[in-house]
């Protein structure tokens, strides 16, 4: 079937089931077992026939106050999963990949990695787990602020060939790289270099913040570096940090007001992509990147001298601060009841250095990017119809002010002869379905308004084999504390 032509993707609810703090699944076909981590757990629920989730028990990974972000499940089938375990006092202490065994939920297996360990992945046939190391800044009760670097861990297991074996993995196998160097130092020279913190600009490998990793195959990985709007390129073998991109601004048509309503204006803004999730996929013999272009930021400044991580604040108010330079910028521009309300990256509103506004450029692109995977470069997206789908559909107009939609979280999955992304849409709450037929030109299916259901705040997805053939997606509602698994369901 050709995924261009006229198709109708519908997501059916099979099973839904409560979980506090559910935020990313993986599905074990060996096992037939979902894991999904919450809190300091990994929870564990049986597959069943007909569709249905039964809670099996748990593994506790963590003290109290310690975070289970991720769990990933090996591909090659040796009995054994890999959770990113970080510890409550995180701006001091590294964080841990535990492995547990999905039937048993015993640890069978640990080893040390970076601060924050905030996603992780095996490479397609289960020769190498890379993990991305956030190195979130940790600000105390006291105003102290503790901003360990971000790093990735490339752990080799091509050696491993049963849980057994984790037991007695060896440093020598575990190789924490930080991002700095002369990849590093060619993407700070570069014309869309990574955006740094100016607190950093003296040293930006203590900036760069790893979010999200996707592993192609067992020769390279691809990671998100949210806040510092930019992509980096792993080799696994040697472990090395081959290249980082900044991505650079992308013109988006947008409502900039949260006052205005779903009918408001919209502005030709620029934004700064920021991806979250990341996901690769193949068309035609080539590999591209998919990117949810969430935005997310270290916080919003409210007063005129705020010390502490905030980068963003509304336009207005920088402009009262500031002043606004009109010969780049017209002042209406600023007012309340144009963008004033729209939240913008501090660090990019004073490009000529003169003290004031001079430019306006607001985090995440609201849409699902699309790159080549050897050039980095980007090729394609969906534009403004994530945002302008949401506000038909829920007539909220809270979040046009600050980020929109918010995709979070993206996956692939190939059936009926085409290839599609889900992407979780934090805001309100929704799961919008693009084909990728042709990756210049991504397109939008449909969007199902999960928020309806009373599910909110969708986070992880996994794609998973349903009975007879047919195709099934688990998705994480962290709001709601909700776990759904639909079918999706494809008709010409």
């Amino acid at each position: 079937m050709n995924s261009r032509h006229a198709i109708v993707i519908s997501l059916v609810p099979l099973a839904r089931l409560p979980l506090p703090g559910a935020e990313i699944p993986a599905f074990d076909p060996v096992s037939q077992r979902l894991l999904i981590t919450s809190a300091s757990d990994v929870h564990v629920f049986e597959m069943r026939d007909p569709p249905g989730l039964l809670g099996v028990g748990f593994a506790r990974l963590g003290s109290r106050g310690d975070d289970v972000t991720h769990v990933a499940i090996d591909p090659a089938g040796r009995g054994f999963a890999a959770a990113c375990v970080v510890p409550e006092k995180f701006g001091t202490r590294h964080g841990h990949v535990v492995f547990i065994d999905p039937v048993t939920l015993r640890e069978v297996g640990r080893v040390a990695v970076g601060h924050n360990p905030d996603s992780c992945a095996f490479s397609p046939g289960g020769e190498f787990l890379v993990v991305a190391n956030e190195g979130q800044p940790q600000v105390f009760e006291s105003g102290e602020i503790v901003d360990p670097p971000g790093s990735v861990t490339v752990v080799d297991l091509r050696e491993v060939r049963g849980v057994s074996d984790l037991a007695a993995l060896g440093e020598s196998r575990v190789k924490t790289m930080l991002l700095s160097g002369p990849a590093l130092d060619a993407a700070m020279a570069s014309q869309t270099p990574p955006r740094i913190s100016p607190r950093l600009a003296h040293s930006p490998a203590l900036d760069l913040e790893p979010e999200y990793v996707a592993v192609p195959n067992n020769q390279i990985a691809y990671v998100s570096l949210q806040e510092n709007n930019a992509i980096a390129e792993i080799s696994l073998n040697p472990p090395e940090v081959r290249r980082i991109v900044g991505l650079g601004l992308v013109v988006r048509d947008l409502d900039g007001s949260d006052l205005d309503g779903p009918l408001g204006s919209t502005w030709l803004v620029e934004t700064a992509p920021m991806p979250d999730q990341i996901a690769t996929f193949g068309i035609g013999g080539r590999r591209y990147l998919a990117l949810a272009e969430e935005g997310d930021t270290r916080g919003t400044r409210s007063a005129a001298e705020a010390n502490g991580l905030s980068d963003v604040a509304r336009l207005s108010d920088l402009a009262s601060w500031w002043g606004v330079d009109e010969d780049q910028i017209p002042k209406d521009v600023t007012s309340r009841d144009r963008l004033g309300r729209l939240h913008v990256l501090i660090d990019l509103a004073d490009k000529g250095g003169n003290g004031r506004v001079d430019s306006v450029a607001a985090p995440g692109s609201r849409s699902l990017g699309i790159y080549d995977a050897e050039t980095l470069e980007r090729v394609g997206d969906t534009g403004s119809h994530l945002e302008i789908s949401s506000l038909a559909l829920f007539g909220d107009d809270s979040r046009s002010d600050d980020r929109g939609p918010e995709p979070e979280g993206v996956v692939i999955a190939s059936f009926g002869g085409g290839t599609f992304a889900f992407v979780s849409l934090e805001r309100p709450g929704a799961l919008a379905c693009v084909d990728l037929g042709e990756p210049e030109r991504p397109r939008l299916v449909s969007v199902y308004p999960s928020a309806w259901d009373g599910d909110l705040g969708p986070e992880g997805m996994c794609i998973i084999d349903l009975p007879g053939g047919r195709t099934g997606l688990v998705v994480c509602y962290e709001t709601s504390g909700t776990v759904v698994m639909y079918e999706i369901v494809l008709r010409d």
